[in-house]
């Protein structure tokens, strides 16, 4: 009764269910996950034309556990189930919807062929074992990464993590951030585990894609198989470490919560006499968090010590945060969770294609936002010309020097952010200068329209009429080996 469905017979040829219960099993549980198709949620074509897609972006009703099923049957139709039964049901009805596991890899090959016709420049790999089964996949969508190049900063967050569905594995993502702080994935990736070759393989498809450069940054938690695989494919690349990370570390493993609030401004320091002060502080109270904080290269966490431009991004929640949309998609078989990943970009370049088509001001309007913030907490400050572009500018009875024409301060914002300081926006103002042409082209508004100008597109025909080539046609996937835990099935 626990043992796995086969491939074979689907899986439930042999479950012990009374007769005359099943079918009320099977609607209950379908009816209650909320999984039952409705032709209200259908769209035209392809893989995305079922309920099970077009949820993604609305949310999916996860629905009753199997001991709410045994309760649910128990009290409104007088039957008594066990746990396997139950599990067995919800099974059932969800592969019912979402498509039975097992033929979900055998479909991959068609699918990213299919995808790569209605999004032109998409870039799909996927590879197998020595037996045909499953190991590794990328997408990046050509629409993502023809911007990348021209209208993002250069820093890419890396993530991983686990899928849920029956042949577990895990989900990398590669993500940039666009210049009104939205997510903007770059590629995705699937592996049977989170392990230095997954990481590998799935850097090398993207270097395919975005070269090794020394302007480019890579941000990520501290797990040893993506540095050492970032190290290996992105040797010219900078690399830091997601700092919220770095400070967990540091009040699990060394009781740090009393200088966690110091390691975290000392990582946000500008300027380099900020950062020692604080360093220093901490050393001082715990030795050992000092070594900790060496040993985890302060070049990597420190934002006045990092090498490249990393801007204000100093932690992995871009990754984090699109592994939080796929939350529930993550328990999908292989294609529902592409074609999940597929619609939710769908949707995200619609809503900022509308929203930046609005937004009037010549900056973005989240930077706009920080702009104004800037601005007010700037207007006592005195701004004295020291030639036509340099300027003192004092602050609460500190002085800054401010040199518009190379963009900097000596407060250090203005030259990591590339963004106006309050500083620069005193001094700017001061002489009569507007200060929009002093922000990056990545925080205007042209460049935010120009990110999502092109559509993220689905297959945009039924599967069953999908025309590949022979070698496509002809591509075998096999589903990687299962991997069972041990004791009693959950939900």
């Amino acid at each position: 009764m626990n043992k796995e469905p086969d491939a074979a017979t689907n899986g439930y040829d042999d479950v012990n269910v009374d007769e005359e219960a099943a079918p009320m099993i099977v609607v209950e549980e379908k009816r209650r996950v909320g999984l039952a198709e409705s032709p209200k949620t259908h769209h035209q074509g392809g893989v995305g034309s079922s309920s099970k897609s077009s949820s993604v972006s609305k949310g999916v009703l996860e629905g009753p556990k199997p001991k709410d099923i045994i309760n649910i049957i128990q009290s409104e139709y007088g039957h008594e189930l066990s746990y396997p039964q139950a599990w067995e049901s919800r099974e059932y009805a969800v592969n019912e919807v979402r498509g039975i596991p097992e033929k979900s890899y055998g479909k991959i090959p068609k699918y990213l062929y299919m995808l790569q016709q209605a999004n032109p420049g998409t870039y799909t790999n996927y590879e197998v074992d020595c037996d045909g089964r499953f190991k590794y996949l990328f997408i990046s969508f050509g629409q993502s990464i023809r911007r990348f190049y021209k209208s993002i900063r250069k820093v890419i967050v890396v993530d991983g993590t686990f899928l849920k569905s029956k042949y577990k594995g895990v989900m990398l993502v590669a993500t940039a951030v666009d210049g009104n702080s939205n997510l903007y994935p770059i590629a995705f990736g699937v592996a049977n585990s989170e392990i230095d070759s997954s990481w590998e393989w799935f850097l090398k498809q993207l270097k395919i894609l975005i070269a090794d450069d020394r302007d480019l940054a890579f941000v990520s938690d501290r797990h040893s198989s993506i540095s050492i695989s970032l190290g290996k494919i992105y040797p010219l690349a900078s690399h830091g470490i997601c700092i919220h990370h770095l400070i967990g570390n540091v009040i699990t493993f060394h009781h740090g919560r009393g200088v966690a609030d110091m390691v975290a401004k000392a990582s946000k320091a500008y300027r380099v006499t900020e950062f020692e002060r604080l360093f220093k502080n901490i050393c001082n109270i715990s030795p050992a968090i000092g070594d900790y904080l060496q040993d985890a290269n302060v070049e990597k966490w420190a934002r006045y010590h990092f090498p490249g431009y990393r801007y204000d991004i100093n932690t992995n929640n871009p990754a984090e945060s699109i592994n939080s949309a796929l939350r529930t998609p993550r328990e999908y078989p292989i294609i529902p969770l592409l074609d999940s990943i597929r619609e939710m970009l769908t949707c995200w370049f619609y809503e900022r294609r509308v929203k930046s088509a609005k937004q009037k001001d010549p900056l973005t309007v989240e930077v706009e936002k920080k702009i104004s913030r800037r601005i007010e907490k700037g207007k006592t400050f005195k701004a004295y010309p020291i030639t036509r572009n340099r300027l003192q500018v004092k602050a609460n009875g500190v002085n800054f020097v401010v040199d518009l024409e190379q963009r900097t301060c000596s407060c250090g914002k203005f030259g990591i952010g590339k963004l106006p300081c309050r500083h620069a926006i005193r001094g700017a103002y001061a002489i009569g200068r507007c200060i929009y042409p002093y922000a990056d082209d990545v925080y205007t508004t042209a460049t935010w329209r120009s990110l999502y100008e092109e559509t993220i597109n689905p297959i945009g025909v039924p599967e069953e009429e999908w025309r590949v080539p022979e070698v496509v046609e002809s591509a075998k996937v096999l589903p990687p080996e299962t991997r069972r835990q041990p004791g009693r099935r959950r939900k």
